[in-house]
């Protein structure tokens, strides 16, 4: 927080590192690391000071960052946030550099040690809080140190998308869907699994069935597909398990034609990966200014552009077992969902399970498997 980067043409870019006085709070530790070299380096211990430093010519600044209309009249900028650099910076970073997606790579790598410790637990017994502690102490972070907040549900919370309550106390756990990540260099990791003790359960076969689908649906990423159709795709994935396993009484075609796989799958197939766990410029069109809004009938999408090389995007397809919306299906398509099984995986909660992929030229590089090497 406070700090300030200023970028001039021609010269190094310099950064205003920001140093409080304060006996409250811990003070940030002074810049280091390969970084360091790129920057002209001014520490800083007030905003007031910060305000004296930043360049004299206003007129010729534009500001880009939080507070933006304080910052203007406190600092006297008369340009802020303007949008078209705003997107073309946004663009911009869906095309992730080689740096970039090494990072990634490795805060999968951290992330699925993390993982390894999650499962052992649940497979042991442990509460969600107690396999949420586990993983922290894994990473060996705070929770201030991870990119988002760990999503831990054991049975019935599975089917909660974004369930951060962690029981304390161990229940009967016949499952336990995990969505965690981890942090290099600032870069993010999204990955979820989902688990189930009994393997021999239809939910086990479930899991499976999923997770052969997952891989079909990351096929898809490959430069010049838009990413609308992948996760419509996925949808049909949804669909024809739905059928496979007699969930739902009727054909692929069928199922989404009525949108029934929405009901069991209620979110978007994935997003941009990298500083941001949902990245900036999912739905930005390439020409600067102008956007691309998701599918009325799927609003939860959050990516609307075409996969280009460099692109680092998560797939992470569902199927869960949610009461509220199983209950607003139509009158007239209740008689074909099969509602004893229904009862009988509800228990589960729900399944997810999502991979870190980037887009190369000849083909896309799973980092969350680790079945393939970078570079």
């Amino acid at each position: 927080p406070n700090c300030v980067i200023e970028y001039c043409p021609g010269e190094r870019p310099r950064l205003y590192y920001y140093q409080a006085q304060d006996y409250w709070h811990g003070t940030p530790a002074g810049p280091e690391g390969f970084w360091v070299e790129s920057f002209d380096i001014c520490i800083v211990s007030s905003v007031e000071e910060l305000a004296e430093l930043i360049a004299a010519n206003k007129k010729k600044t534009l500001y880009l960052g939080k507070d933006a209309e304080k910052v203007k009249a406190c600092w006297k900028f008369t340009e802020a946030n303007d949008l078209l650099l705003v997107h073309e910076l946004h663009l911009a970073r869906t095309v992730k550099t080689r740096y970039e997606q090494v990072c990634l790579q490795a805060a999968n790598g951290l992330a699925l040690g993390a993982h390894a410790k999650a499962k052992e637990l649940f497979c042991s017994g442990a509460s969600e809080l107690e396999i949420h502690l586990a993983y922290l102490q894994t990473l060996g972070v705070t929770e201030n140190d991870i990119p988002y907040p760990n999503i831990v549900g054991i049975n019935e919370k599975s089917a909660i998308l974004h369930y951060t309550d962690l029981r304390a106390r161990s229940v009967r756990n016949d499952s336990m869907l995990i969505d965690a990540g981890a942090l290099c260099n600032g870069y993010a990791s999204d990955i979820t699994r989902t688990y189930c003790k009994d393997e021999g359960s239809v939910f086990a076969e479930l899991i499976r069935a999923l997770d052969v689908k997952q891989l079909e649906i990351r096929e898809m990423l490959r430069p010049g597909t838009n990413y609308v159709d992948i996760h419509l795709f996925a949808h049909r994935c949804i669909a024809q398990l739905l059928s496979d396993f007699g969930i739902v009484k009727a054909e692929e075609d069928e199922i989404v034609e009525k949108g029934l796989s929405k009901v069991f799958f209620p979110h978007g197939v994935g997003h941009h990966l990298g500083l941001q766990v949902h990245d900036a410029g999912g739905y930005l069109a390439d020409t600067p200014g102008k956007s691309i809004r998701a599918p009325d009938d799927h609003p939860f999408l959050r990516c609307t552009r075409t996969v280009e090389v460099g692109n680092v995007h998560t797939i992470e397809p569902g199927l869960y077992f949610i009461e509220m919306l199983l209950d607003q299906i139509d009158d007239a398509d209740k008689k074909l969902i099969n509602w004893d099984l229904i009862e009988e995986l509800k228990v589960f909660g729900g399944i997810r399970i999502e991979d870190n992929i980037c887009t190369l030229a000849d083909r896309s590089v799973n980092y969350t498997r680790g079945l393939e090497k970078l570079f």
